[in-house]
């Protein structure tokens, strides 16, 4: 998750030069990453089920990022949708 966590931030800050709110993205895919981290290191079921739904949450708001087109507000809610049911 680490390494490829690194090469996604690295992707992301050679493709997003120069877009606005970049502090706001760099955040929300740590917090995924580190809710990926979560799930991995999880030591019950109950801390899986809290990282499995922050992971949820955070891709939802990732994948709304640009959240002024209504593509993107679309895919964010089919998104929540598919993994709430899962």
């Amino acid at each position: 998750v680490s390494a490829i966590g690194l090469l996604v931030v690295v992707y992301a800050q050679l493709y997003m030069a120069g877009k606005d709110r970049l502090p706001r993205f760099f955040a929300l895919l740590m917090a995924f990453t580190g809710a990926m981290q979560g799930i991995l290191l999880s030591g019950n079921l109950l801390m899986l089920v809290v990282f499995w739904e922050l992971t949820s949450v955070v891709s939802f708001l990732l994948i709304g990022f640009w959240h002024q087109g209504q593509a993107a507000r679309d895919g964010a809610r089919t998104a929540l949708l598919i993994t709430a049911m899962g």
